[in-house]
């Protein structure tokens, strides 16, 4: 771990010496980052650019867990091919339900997971990591019934899934990937990612993100939604991880997949999306959607009865062709 370190910042170095214009402008956002400016500018992960707020110094005890009515993972039994449902980065499985319940009417059995860390307290997160939340997954598919099932997932929840589709390519049948979390709309974020040397400091100045909602297009259901208040800085290095692993495992998956884009996304570069399909050049099939009229939720947005609908063809092609 030690001489990881010490060549990134041996690179670091160098970057910050090479006086060429892109690297200029990135130590002067470097230099906001660590001087205030980063906590506003993170607020925006899965939150609407007009509900972002300032972060603080909070620890965040004493912080009332969210609705377990709404955050609790979810079950129904069904005759045909199981699929398992995975929430994004700072969700629950409220936002997969309606998936869940639209696959459920098709007679697929479901199992929705909520990730460790996510739907109680920002605390909860600060333990919980990427291989926490890889081994929940592969846990909650060694249960799923049946010999061939799907996975479905929501941004960082697509990440996961791409994982356990390349993992696992005699039981996975079909995988979709809807607002994959492949590179985010933040700017800065993306930079930081890039001096990620830096990170450390970072997360001394501004240990916690604050967040106030989510991005949804729907005033209904952005009114619903249940919203962790803040999230530790430390967990940008697991969904760094996540997407590093996520980008190999797409090469790998043979599954057919589909992909599904949100139009209006706030949180994630669709463009990332675009890379992904062509990623996934040993899938059976790749289909590549495009949903307008909504935000990064899709299950919860103004076309999510389109995006379930889409789901539900998709598991019927998949597992009618030979899946399962």
């Amino acid at each position: 771990m030690q001489s990881r370190v010490n060549s990134e910042s041996v690179w670091f170095t160098s970057a910050m010496f090479t006086y060429t214009p892109s690297a200029i402008a990135s130590s002067m956002w470097i230099c906001s980052a660590v001087s205030g400016s980063f906590g506003s500018a993170m607020e925006g992960l899965h939150s609407a650019p007009a509900e972002r707020v300032a972060s603080g110094a909070r620890s965040w005890e004493g912080i009332a867990p969210l609705d377990p009515a709404k955050t609790a993972p979810f079950e129904f039994p069904g005759a045909r091919p199981a699929c398992l449902l995975i929430h994004g980065f700072t969700g629950t499985p409220w936002d997969v339900r309606p998936l869940g319940e639209a696959l459920a009417r098709a007679g697929h059995a479901v199992r929705a997971v909520r990730l460790p860390g996510h739907g109680t307290t920002p605390r909860a997160m600060l333990e919980a990591t990427a291989p926490d939340w890889l081994l929940a997954c592969d846990e909650a598919l060694g249960e799923l019934p049946g010999p061939r099932v799907a996975v479905a997932g929501l941004s960082l929840g697509a990440l996961l899934a791409l994982v356990l589709a390349a993992r696992h390519p005699r039981r996975v049948a079909a995988v979709a990937a809807m607002a994959p979390a492949i590179r985010f709309q933040d700017r800065e974020m993306n930079t930081l990612r890039r001096f990620r040397v830096l990170l450390p400091v970072v997360e001394r100045l501004h240990p916690w993100i604050v967040k106030t909602g989510t991005d949804l297009l729907d005033p209904v259901a952005r009114a619903e939604a249940p919203v962790l208040p803040a999230w530790p800085t430390v967990r940008l290095r697991d969904l760094w991880e996540m997407d590093a692993l996520a980008w190999g495992a797409a090469a790998r998956v043979v599954a057919p997949a589909l992909v599904m884009t949100a139009a209006e996304d706030h949180v994630v570069d669709n463009d990332g999306a675009r890379r992904l399909v062509r990623q996934l050049h040993r899938a059976a099939s790749v289909r590549h959607l495009r949903i307008e009229n909504s935000a990064h939720i899709l299950p919860r947005d103004r076309n999510g009865a389109l995006v379930a609908a889409e789901l539900v063809a998709f598991l019927d092609r998949a597992f009618t062709s030979g899946g399962g």
